[in-house]
């Protein structure tokens, strides 16, 4: 299947994604924060970035900007799940990153299957060629 990376700098967010999306057999990794994210997604290549916003060092939006700068990863599906950040202008912001959704938490197991599964096999939004 694939391989995943879940940001968030709750534990028990980071344990349930893991669970669900080991369970549906994608290969996870984490990170508690945006900037050891970029570190991990350097090294772990993954297709699909699964990440909170409100973080400690770098935020997940700044995260999706810095993977949109990298050559490597700038195509890489992305969505972002937040508990904070709850307004319409902030699910246009992601959306104008480049993201393929923004979920809001709490999540069920089901909508995270769907959402994952989604954004994989749809690929990013954003569209590096056209940069």
């Amino acid at each position: 299947m694939a391989k995943i990376l879940i940001t968030d700098d709750h534990a028990d967010d980071r344990l349930f994604y893991r669970t669900v999306l080991e369970a549906a057999g994608h290969e996870v990794e984490e990170a508690a924060d945006g900037a050891t994210a970029l570190e991990v997604a350097r090294r772990f290549r993954p297709d699909l970035v699964i990440s909170d916003v409100l973080m400690p060092r770098m935020d997940g939006f700044q995260l999706c900007r810095e993977m949109e700068r990298d050559e490597t990863l700038r195509r890489t599906p992305f969505l972002f799940c937040s508990a904070n950040y709850v307004e319409p202008a902030h699910a246009e912001l992601a959306s104008e990153l480049g993201a393929r959704q923004f979920l809001l938490k709490p999540l069920d197991a089901a909508a995270l299957r769907a959402a994952a599964h989604a954004a994989i096999t749809q690929g990013p939004v954003r569209d590096a060629t056209a940069r």
